[in-house]
């Protein structure tokens, strides 16, 4: 619920802002206005994006209906969970595109990654207790799709960060300085300038939006997982 609403509520917020993106992106160059090799590269790509969103969404599909069928099926609700003893209490408690789209998503991401840890390390600590096999397959499915929606930001901003890196490599092995048209000349020096300082995107500058961080999310993960699993084992 604190993921859903958090994300709605920065949205919210930052909605003047989203807008302003939407209009910017429909003046970047269409896949249709390329030719060639890059044209079939482009294609490619969104091919591929728009087939792992439709499975994405299919997954949490599935996961609803599991959800739902699942007090007709056992009896039981869906919201039922397990809390470990004694931790009630704790438990409850483009560049210049790129810059904005990161300012308008940050508390957006550090959500994703503080509620990611807390929900999917509990997930998994629940599915290794005794107990019934609907609720451990139930927060299986709930770790899945944290691990999945982690990646939806971490991967594709990682592409992003490490694309904007590329263009002052490709400006520079160009030969730009070779030019004699002088106004192209200029602009190639101005975004050669623009690129030596890097995209990126973070949560406040709490953490970075990106592969590493994604790794760091699992490795996280089964760390509390293996707190709690200690903690419980010197409980007993």
């Amino acid at each position: 619920m604190i993921h859903t609403i958090g994300k709605l509520l920065f949205l919210n917020i930052h909605k003047n802002e989203l807008e302003k993106l939407l209009k910017q992106k429909s003046k970047f160059w269409k896949i249709k206005d390329f030719g060639g090799e890059i044209h079939k590269k482009c294609t490619n790509i969104s091919d591929t994006g728009k087939t792992v969103i439709r499975y994405y969404y299919c997954l949490v599909a599935s996961g609803c209906i599991f959800f739902d069928i699942q007090p007709f099926s056992t009896g039981a609700l869906p919201t039922a969970c397990y809390v470990p003893q004694g931790y009630f209490t704790a438990l409850t408690v483009v560049l210049c595109y790129c810059n904005e789209l990161n300012a308008t998503f940050r508390g957006v991401f550090l959500i994703q990654f503080v509620i990611s840890i807390a929900s999917a390390s509990v997930s998994v600590f629940i599915f290794m207790q005794p107990g019934a096999w609907t609720n451990r397959i139930k927060c299986v499915i709930y770790f899945l799709f944290q691990i999945i929606d982690s990646a939806f930001y971490c991967v594709p901003l990682e592409f992003a960060v490490n694309a904007a890196s590329q263009v002052g490599d490709a400006i520079y092995k160009s030969k730009w300085y070779e030019i004699d048209v002088v106004e192209l000349k200029k602009c190639l020096s101005l975004v050669l300038i623009r690129t030596q300082k890097a995209v990126i995107f973070s949560g406040y500058g709490i953490i970075w939006i990106n592969l590493k961080t994604f790794v760091s999310i699992c490795k996280t993960i089964f760390s509390f997982y293996t707190y709690l699993n200690s903690a419980t084992k010197i409980n007993q």
